[in-house]
């Protein structure tokens, strides 16, 4: 009993990460972002129902379904309760006028990929040009990429008080200036495309050096900033070359994955690790989206001196203090001096 209850919570862990993103973003669409953390309190509420519910009884066939089924249904009775005392997203007002239109816009929102655009319209609404930079990243990382408030000040090298400061103003931001979740165009877009692209980046390198003690690599952080970026690559307004170059990154380092540790879990360097065991599929996917093919097959060959001369312009987008970066730039000198290039 003790194992299966355990199992359970993993599962609810797991569902966390990857669903609760999606359904936060799908019921602020409706609710409006004025409403985000009436969203994030129905999703909150539908994981607890569902780990007390599968305690006792049977996990259904299909977890995620049925966390958006329960999702759909309780912001549904949400809106019922609220509806003379609570402003919607303009675009779904005349939800309000009937149960069947309720029923049906939620159904509607609902699909898969209608999630997907939720999730994307989402991403810009939390990096919106009137929140801090520093507080944009927290709160998409926190709203859409299930971080903890431990995990992103990990990511951000700051306190956790400083972090959940940052997410407070920014959500309040949010209401005052009744934000609409719309993907930008024109000149908007650069500014607020690169504020997403440094959270899925540091999304991904939660996942990828974990700060976890007990689990140096996350994968299911990694897929996650992948999908997501994937989103932004396949949409016709942010498929840019920038994003296409984070997606680019992220497969090359996620092809590594499995051979980043050893026997004994401890992290193996990029010289040591078998090259021959590299997930090839996602490496060939890169090179054939960017029509070139791998020449560099050995450690030796890598060409460290162009790898140090490229750390600088990069610094901007790490959002790293000082030392950190020095630290970084230092891995590439380091390298420069042992290897013959």
């Amino acid at each position: 009993m003790q194992k299966n209850s355990h199992h359970i919570e993993s599962l609810v862990d797991h569902l966390f990460r990857h669903e609760s993103g999606k359904m936060v973003a799908v019921l602020s669409r409706i609710l409006g972002l004025q409403n985000l953390e009436a969203a994030q309190d129905i999703v909150q509420d539908t994981l607890i129902t569902a780990l007390h519910s599968w305690k006792k009884g049977k996990v259904p066939e299909n977890p995620a379904g049925w966390l958006h089924r329960a999702a759909k249904n309780k912001a549904i009775d949400f809106l019922r309760r609220e509806r003379t005392f609570r402003k919607i997203a303009p675009d779904y007002a005349y939800i309000m006028d009937s149960d069947f239109a309720l029923s049906s816009a939620f159904h509607k929102v609902f699909l898969e990929d209608e999630i997907s655009d939720s999730q994307l319209h989402m991403m810009f609404a939390c990096c919106h040009p009137e929140i801090p930079i520093e507080s944009q990243v927290a709160l998409t990382l926190r709203t859409l990429g299930g971080l903890s408030i431990s995990e992103i000040s990990h990511a951000f090298l700051t306190s956790e008080d400083t972090i959940s400061k940052r997410i407070y103003r920014a959500k309040e931001k949010l209401r005052a200036m009744d934000i609409s979740m719309d993907v930008p165009q024109g000149d908007a877009l650069p500014e607020r495309l690169d504020a997403v692209l440094k959270s899925i980046y540091l999304l991904f390198r939660e996942g990828y050096h974990s700060s976890h003690p007990d689990q140096l690599i996350r994968e299911d952080l990694c897929q996650e900033a992948m999908r997501l970026c994937f989103l932004l690559s396949e949409h016709r307004l942010t498929s840019k070359p920038r994003a296409h170059a984070l997606m680019a990154l992220m497969c090359f380092q996620a092809s590594r994955l499995q051979t980043r540790l050893d026997d004994m879990g401890h992290i193996v360097l990029i010289r040591y690790q078998d090259r021959t065991k590299w997930f090839k599929p996602l490496i060939e996917k890169v090179f054939i989206t960017w029509r070139d093919l791998p020449n560099h097959l050995r450690f030796q060959p890598t060409t460290w001196k162009h790898l140090s001369r490229l750390c600088m312009p990069l610094h901007p987008l790490t959002m790293q203090p000082t030392g950190q970066k020095s630290m970084n730039s230092t891995k590439c000198f380091t390298l420069l001096t042992q290897i013959r290039l």
